[in-house]
């Protein structure tokens, strides 16, 4: 073969080879660094929405009394918040003031924070906020952890009305040395862009302990004691001097905790024995919070008007009164102080009987409890207690000892809304009858008042049998609440609010148990906000229990109350989160056409509420397929797509608008033998007959 010869041959084998590595690059390319347009559209309309997404805004007032905060944007399990540490610290050089720093962490879709101060505060230390006015600051938008440093004035002071008032002024105190304080009342408004922010806040104090609201900063010791599913934490400060050994305090409190069985209690109760010395108290004792108390040291339980006991009986009621119905709250916690005292056998008879017929004295012959502007001083209090006894002991003789006023207590505590007089009565007729009902219309609604009973009637109705006790507990361990689904079918343990989301259906399990001693009817219904959705009913011998099972399929978002009896569960429904996929790939590179190619994606849900996302397979930008994948919180799962490849070349699959890299099949057409053909194979062929060419034509070269 000659020179000119071999040039040809050479030349069409490398263009041969260029034809198939030039397609080959390309491919590559494309399958390493290209992005679909579809996801650089999406990213860009995101941020658009964000963008242009309108301004949301709730506001909250952390406030020493539940009466006196209000809530109208509330966080929930799922929703990211603002976090604000209220910390506060002593000024032994200046009594009567203490210092608060507020540190806040604020998520990135944060858009506005403003809060005032409490009135008479002076701020002394600002990063991160604008001052608007005197009082009121706003976040700069800038700084990641803004903070305030203010100076406050802690001595606040009533004018004390009832049995438990005491001859000074003062509610809370700040001597120098140690203080006892509530929580700073500070108000906040605050906005985000796209997913709804809340608010949460903790105190703290590394000069004392604090607890949800009351706060004591100073040298202390602590005693804890458990009972009845509470823990009792009692602050012994260094400036008190304790009357009652705190093993007498926990077993007065501890007995209150099982006799009372008029709904849910508190996990926790924070009391503080106040020092006294000097201190001027306006009370005896105050209850605020959810469970927080202080007493004043030197109060003792051998007494009727148990402090003790009066201030944890505060801690057990758990509705909102009507202005009708108000004259509940102290009376039940009068009547019960000197009841439960009476019953732990620390008082006699004369005793509880000369502190209910107080109620009698002349001063309260015009006061109806209906009607608190006809109230004489106290009549709450005292005419208030004498009728919750007469209504007690009328119930117990109509029943025959079966049922008390407890239960009266415990289904004013389960009522949702606002309850009121006629809720009461009501609640009478069922539990009595509609005799008793109408004498209790008329003890509260008119100035027809009851008489104190005599010490035979007392032993005759009270000192028999205990009478039934039904209370209603929610299920734990194999009966805790369930949730199922198209997310995920499992318990969800002790997280409130339970987060769910429309569609998924909660189960959950009460335990009825009748803590009495003798048998008793119960009917109980399930409620879900304010509305009856199913009731039960049945009867239970003395220390029987029973099982009561229910269920609600959530349809639509938003903040739910289920409840039962004493039972509340708190749920927050949104909708579900949107899951991310984190990998996309296929069995293989390469495929014959008519081949079936297997594609895998995994789905992951990172948020703690169930998610879920649309996959919609697309082959060569033709959808050929769509599934929703829905998942658990925090899980993640694989899904398979099949597709049949057709035409060579490459085959890329996508999966709508999901911000992954395409999977890419080289289709190619199979040899005779039912082969594909091996690029590289076919390269190094042509490689290997170019050069046995060339070596040839050398060779016939030479001979010549």
């Amino acid at each position: 073969m000659d020179r000119g010869h071999r040039r040809v041959i050479l030349l069409c084998v490398t263009g041969f080879l260029l034809a198939i590595l030039i397609p080959m690059i390309a491919v590559g390319s494309v399958s390493a660094d290209a992005e679909p347009t579809s996801q650089m559209d999406n990213t860009d309309d995101q941020n658009e929405s964000v963008a242009t997404d309108e301004l949301t805004t709730g506001t909250e007032l952390l406030s020493a009394s539940s009466d006196d905060s209000s809530t109208e944007a509330q966080s929930t399990a799922t929703a990211p918040s603002i976090e604000l540490t209220q910390d506060l610290s002593l000024l032994p050089d200046e009594p009567g003031t203490y210092e608060v720093t507020h540190e806040y962490s604020l998520p990135d879709n944060a858009a506005l924070l403003e809060f005032t101060l409490p009135e008479g505060a002076a701020a002394n230390d600002v990063d991160g906020f604008v001052q608007r006015d005197d009082r009121s600051y706003e976040w700069d938008g800038r700084t990641a952890a803004p903070s305030v440093t203010y100076r406050l004035n802690a001595n606040r002071s009533v004018d004390g009305t009832g049995p438990i008032d005491a001859a000074g002024r003062y509610v809370f105190v700040d001597v120098g040395d140690w203080a006892l304080v509530s929580q700073p009342r500070v108000s906040h408004r605050w906005g985000w862009r796209g997913e709804r922010i809340g608010l949460e806040s903790e105190m703290t104090t590394d000069q004392g302990v604090t607890s949800d609201v009351i706060a004591y900063l100073g040298e202390y010791e602590k005693e804890t004691h458990e009972a009845h599913d509470q823990e009792f934490k009692l602050v012994i400060p260094e400036a008190a001097s304790l009357e009652e050994e705190p093993d007498e305090l926990f077993e007065s409190l501890g007995d209150a905790s099982d006799t009372l069985r008029v709904g849910e209690r508190d996990e926790q109760v924070f009391m503080v024995a106040a020092p006294t010395g000097n201190v001027d108290w306006g009370v005896r004792g105050l209850q605020t919070g959810p469970a927080d108390l202080w007493v004043r040291d030197f109060e003792r339980l051998d007494e009727a008007a148990n402090v003790w006991v009066h201030e944890y009986v505060h801690t057990r009621q758990g509705y909102t009164s009507a202005s009708d119905f108000r004259w509940f709250t102290e009376a039940t916690a009068t009547y019960y102080a000197a009841l439960l005292t009476l019953e732990q056998d620390r008082i006699g008879f004369d005793e509880f009987a000369d502190e209910l017929a107080i109620g009698e004295r002349p001063r309260f012959s015009q006061s109806v409890l209906t009607d608190p502007t006809s109230w004489a001083t106290a009549a709450d209090y005292r005419l208030g207690a004498l009728v919750t006894g007469v209504i007690d002991k009328d119930i117990r003789n109509e029943t025959g000892g079966e049922q008390s006023f407890d239960e009266v207590f415990r289904q004013m505590n389960a009522k949702d809304g606002v309850v009121s007089a006629s809720d009461f009565e009501d609640s009478i007729a069922q539990v009595a009858s509609s005799d008793t009902a109408a004498a209790a219309a008329t003890y509260t609604g008119t100035t027809e008042h009851p008489m104190m009973w005599d010490e035979a009637t007392h032993a005759e109705i009270f000192d028999q049998v205990p009478p039934a006790r039904i209370t209603f507990t929610l299920g734990e361990g194999e009966l805790e609440p369930t949730v199922s689904g198209p997310y995920r079918d499992r318990g969800v343990g002790p997280v409130r609010p339970i987060p769910m989301v429309p569609g998924e259906t909660l189960e959950i399990s009460v335990i009825a148990q009748n803590f009495g001693g003798v048998a008793g009817d119960y009917r109980t219904s399930f409620r879900v906000n304010d509305r009856d959705v199913s009731e039960k009913e049945g009867t239970l011998d003395p220390r029987a229990t029973e099982t009561l099972d229910f269920s609600y399929t959530i349809e639509d978002i938003g903040e739910k109350q289920l409840s039962v009896g004493d039972v509340t569960v708190p749920v927050s429904v949104v909708d579900p989160a949107e899951a991310d996929v984190t990998a996309f790939s296929a069995n293989t590179t390469t495929a014959a056409p008519g081949e079936t190619v297997t594609l895998t994606a995994t789905v992951e849900n990172s948020a703690s509420y169930p998610g879920e996302r649309t996959l919609s397979l697309a082959q060569n930008n033709e959808q050929i397929d769509e599934e929703t994948v829905r998942l658990d919180g925090e899980s993640s799962t694989t899904i398979e797509f099949t597709a049949t490849v057709s035409e060579t070349g490459s085959t890329v699959f996508t999966l709508g608008d999901v911000p992954i890299e395409p999977v890419i099949v080289d289709v190619q057409q199979a040899d005779e033998d039912g082969a594909g053909f091996n690029v590289t194979a076919g390269i190094a062929a042509l490689v290997i007959i170019a050069a046995l060419l060339f070596s040839r034509g050398r060779m016939r070269a030479q001979d010549r």
